[in-house]
């Protein structure tokens, strides 16, 4: 197994420092505190440009994503919203709807059971019975 395999990355990145942090060892003794520190800022400049660009990119990706936010949102509001309100207007609406057959077959039921309860005599009348 590779370093780079083991540590996740692809086959082809290196994982060593790159050269500007390795200090030369072709400097003179009076020259390479100097010249090492203004190295490393150079280094460091680079880095935090690096750096503020990326930063860049990351407000650019958030910004996308806050407008792809609103436009979400705007759908539902204008349509997923509307369109679960009608669901609940037609359940409410066929609610009422089996209420009033309810009521209505109650109703009639009332009406066959009276009619049950009277007892033909035979004289052509009726009596109701108890």
């Amino acid at each position: 197994m590779s370093a780079g395999h083991k540590y996740g990355l692809a086959e082809n990145v290196s994982i060593t420092p790159s050269p500007r942090h390795i200090p030369s060892p072709r400097h003179t003794p009076s020259t390479h505190p100097v010249q090492s520190l203004q190295q490393g800022q150079q280094g460091l400049r680079q880095d935090v440009q690096a750096l503020q660009v990326g930063q860049q990119g990351l407000r650019q990706d958030v910004q996308a994503l806050q407008e792809g936010q609103r436009r979400i949102e705007t759908r539902m509001e204008n349509e997923v919203i509307e369109k679960l309100s009608a669901l609940f207007d037609g359940f409410n609406l066929r609610g009422n709807q089996i209420d009033n057959l309810k009521k209505h077959l109650d109703d009639r039921f009332d009406d066959i059971v009276q009619d049950l309860n009277y007892k033909h005599k035979g004289d052509g009348s009726f009596v109701l019975t108890k």
